[in-house]
């Protein structure tokens, strides 16, 4: 409602045009801001102007700014993610990619979510795990009877390494 402060007559009635014509790809905000600039020609040069920069302005605030925030929120996809799923799709599929590069985007994301992503997670843990906390020891004694300081073998081995085999210590 940028154009009723500006005394446009029309102003109720362009808006709900360019809401109508924002649904439709490439040419419905084009046929608008035409249909726009035609109702306000005889309020003079200056008002068409007016509408024109003003329809403009709103149409690449909301392409911009507004649409991938919405479509971030409610799909869980960030903004970039999408800006780049909608360039993408135009350029590489035309107007399907346009129409189905978001919702793609989306499928992609939770595809990751169920197969990726825990794969990722888990290889995480195992490097967490191999590190000095995880370390294997195996204790042996060879004779009960004598001095446990002398004839105590320990082979340490971390876990995806074969066990060194245990010898006993010459006396």
């Amino acid at each position: 409602m940028l154009l009723a402060p500006a005394h446009f007559t029309f102003a109720l009635l362009v808006a709900v045009i360019c809401a109508l014509g924002y649904a439709v790809p490439f040419v419905g905000m084009v046929v608008a801001q035409v249909i726009a600039a035609v109702l306000a020609a005889p309020q003079g040069t200056g008002m068409v102007v007016w509408v024109t920069i003003a329809i403009f302005v709103i149409a690449r605030v909301a392409d911009n700014v507004l649409v991938p925030r919405i479509m971030s929120q409610s799909l869980g996809v960030s903004p970039i993610t999408v800006m780049f799923a909608v360039f993408a799709g135009g350029e590489l599929f035309g107007l399907p990619g346009l129409i189905l590069g978001i919702p793609a985007a989306a499928l992609l994301r939770v595809l990751f979510g169920y197969f990726v992503q825990p794969y990722v997670v888990q290889m995480q843990t195992r490097a967490e795990n191999i590190g000095a906390a995880n370390v294997h020891v195996d204790v042996a004694i060879d004779d009960p009877a004598a001095d446990a300081g002398e004839s105590v073998v320990v082979a340490v081995s971390r876990p995806f390494e074969p066990a060194p085999a245990a010898s006993t210590p010459e006396r």
